[in-house]
């Protein structure tokens, strides 16, 4: 396919090898213009789906270059980008558009209606197309949002009509993994579940289908407040052999207890006992066996153990992505005393590109690691909820929840009792947890210097030795090889004390024998190739936790972090946010918070923030995918601002020059990267 729609955005050239869109406006470009094929979209609507309600000033010149960029990248494709009032418009050859191939399949079903193989065969092949969320790498705005519901509907259509062609040949089992796949991100669609259900039922796996409409009746009744419609009512009774008219079923039907009739079947507790976390899968991960520092972090953490006041209770340990949050907390809840009954490890997911751990699933991990029987869990999250605080609150237990999105994520897995300990991983300083449930708070900083120097020590090897060379010489030749006290004071500094990025910098110095720290902090120099020299693939890249962050972020506060790169590298303050936002100070001011509180921002003084190099370098990249346009506009209203300031006696700080043509933002790295990056 020459543009892949059905997943994150793709882009290959007629050879069939992948072309390059640079940065999500491109790719927003880039989709809007393939969703709409051969029909020219107006601007307003390229407005709508990369800014959402608030386009900046010069919207129109920064869509012109993202237009202008994008013809680019189509040269060599089969397609081509024309200028058509009002907007733009994409031509080329549809069946190169992995949308316009799915549309057309599913119309070639809709016609072979007489004939089931053949349209089965078809719907098979229009789903077989799709291979992620739609949209999902996009911006998130109200029309992405749109777009992305719009196709989902038309998958679900699609993929009903081909189960419902399998149920009438036959072979609903070969349904069920689709089926079952879908369920699972959308459960609240009931012809879907009940389409599963009668699936299930032909492969004669009727206990499954019981299930299936146990968990749908518990989601609609949590997320909606609904009982189940006429399609799962009628599935459930086909599965219950009652397949006909009759009057509407309960909400509970089939096996299992029904709280409202066995009360004391679900209130009967289990007989407290250590908890089986390794078989839950909830036991504390292996840390590395070079973990340096946060001694007075673990003492901090100490005064939790024992019971209120004194201590017990829960803790909030938060920090910027890669100063090592998790590892502090395992690392502590490994060796501290006081907790008989068992440590329980919780990934909650908040940051993860396949979303977070849904909170029915982790409060059933939870419980049976506490030795509720599978039978014995209640379907409703309320439930679950309560009887994990009470099988908690009888025990001396010590809970990490790891990664937590948000306060709503952690609301109901805090264990009650005076002797069960919480300690909360997450990116933002969860004020509320704080303020409701009287959470403490420990903020991670970067490493000092002198523990950042065990740290490369301990990482680094040894410089090797040639052969025929005495001891003394090889002592003294390993010496002048290896990092000096100034090599890893800079080394330090340009990884902002951060210990991921500390870890990746010696890791590529073992990787590379001929290189020499200073080699490597030469390389590191440069602001706006240090993250991607000190990247890693995968999502425990620095730069993979920093996007998942940004994607998180308000508008303001994501916009304004792409545009503090045409700040000098000084603390911004509020005047100068609202400056480069182009917006009131309060706006700003709420900005800025968001940022601190992410940890993408640190507030030296009450209204003045400063930024890391690392977060500066990401920031460039996000400002050099929006055009030199929207860096020039924001660097001009920065300078006329600070203008005014000295107009109104304010000195400039210094950094800032009294140019009427404010410099250029920089820009982001090749694709390539310099030759030190490998």
């Amino acid at each position: 396919m020459g543009i892949r729609l059905l997943g994150p955005i793709e882009l290959r050239t007629a050879a069939g090898g992948p072309a390059t869109v640079a940065g999500p406006k491109q790719r927003s470009v880039l989709a809007l213009l393939a969703v709409e094929f051969d029909r020219v979209v107006p601007l307003d609507r390229f407005f709508d789906l990369l800014w959402g309600d608030e386009p900046p000033a010069r919207a129109r010149a920064a869509l012109q270059g993202h237009v202008a960029a994008l013809r680019k990248a189509l040269d060599g494709t089969a397609f081509e980008l024309r200028t058509r009032a009002p907007g733009y418009l994409l031509t080329g050859d549809a069946e190169q558009i992995d949308l316009c191939r799915f549309e057309a399949l599913a119309a070639r079903a809709e016609a072979a209606r007489g004939d089931d193989r053949a349209a089965a065969l078809l719907l098979k092949q229009a789903l077989d197309l799709w291979y992620g969320p739609p949209l999902a790498d996009l911006a998130d705005t109200p029309l992405r949002r749109d777009l992305a519901e719009r196709l989902g509907e038309a998958r679900a259509r699609v993929l009903a009509a081909w189960a419902e062609r399998q149920l009438r040949l036959g072979l609903g089992a070969a349904a069920v993994p689709e089926l079952e796949s879908y369920v699972r991100t959308d459960g609240l669609r009931e012809p879907a579940v009940a389409l599963l259900m009668r699936c299930l039922l032909q492969d004669g796996r009727a206990p499954d289908a019981l299930a299936a409409y146990h968990h749908a009746r518990g989601r609609l009744d949590e997320e909606l407040g609904i009982a189940p419609g006429p399609a799962l009512q009628d599935a459930l009774r086909a599965v219950l052999g009652t397949d006909g008219a009759g009057p509407p079923l309960p909400a509970r039907l089939g096996p299992g207890p029904d709280p409202a009739r066995e009360p004391a079947a679900r209130e009967r507790p289990a007989a407290p006992g250590r908890p089986r976390a390794a078989a839950a899968g909830l036991a504390l991960p292996r840390l590395p066996d070079d973990l340096v520092g946060r001694a007075e972090e673990h003492r901090w953490l100490d005064r939790l153990r024992g019971p209120a006041p004194a201590g017990g209770g829960i803790a909030v340990v938060t920090g910027p992505a890669g100063v090592g949050k998790t590892a502090t907390a395992v690392s502590w809840a490994r060796q501290a005393p006081g907790f008989p009954d068992g440590r329980l490890f919780v990934p909650l997911r908040g940051f993860d590109p396949a979303g977070p751990a849904a909170p029915t699933e982790v409060l059933g991990a939870l419980l049976r690691a506490l030795g509720v029987p599978e039978a014995g869990l209640p379907d409703e999250p309320a439930a679950r909820a309560a009887l994990y605080r009470r099988e908690a609150g009888r025990r001396r237990l010590l809970v990490v929840l790891d990664d937590a999105r948000d306060a709503a994520q952690v609301a109901g897995l805090l264990p009650a009792g005076p002797h069960c300990v919480t300690v909360i991983t997450a990116r933002a300083t969860l004020e509320e947890v704080t303020v409701t449930q009287g959470a403490t708070l420990l903020q991670l900083g970067p490493l000092p210097e002198a523990e950042a120097a065990v740290l490369l020590d301990r990482l680094l090897p040894p410089a090797p030795v040639e052969a025929g060379t005495d001891a003394r010489a090889a002592a003294g030749a390993a010496t002048a090889k290896g990092p000096g006290a100034d090599d890893v004071r800079r080394l330090a500094a340009l990884c902002d004390g951060l210990p991921l990025a500390l870890r990746t910098a010696a890791a590529r110095l073992c990787a590379r024998p001929t290189w020499s720290t200073a080699t490597l902090t030469d390389a590191l120099a440069d602001e706006r190739t240090r993250l991607q020299t000190l990247d890693t693939p995968g999502p425990a890249g620095l730069r993979s936790r920093l996007i998942m962050t940004y994607r998180h972020l308000p508008w303001d506060a994501a916009h304004l972090l792409a545009l503090l790169t045409v700040h000098p590298d000084l603390p911004v303050d509020t005047g100068s946010a609202a400056a480069l936002l182009d917006c009131d100070r309060p706006r700003a001011r709420r900005a800025l918070a968001a940022l601190a509180d992410h940890h993408l921002l640190t507030e030296v003084s009450p209204g003045r923030h400063a930024q890391s190099g690392l977060v500066r370098g990401f920031g460039a990249e996000l400002l050099a995918e929006q055009g030199d346009a929207v860096g020039r506009a924001a660097a001009v209203r920065l300078f006329d601002h600070y203008r005014d300031a000295r107009e109104r006696r304010a000195a400039l700080p210094e950094g800032v020059r009294p140019s009427l043509a404010p410099p250029a933002p920089p820009t982001a790295p090749s694709a390539a990267g310099p030759a030190l990056t490998g």
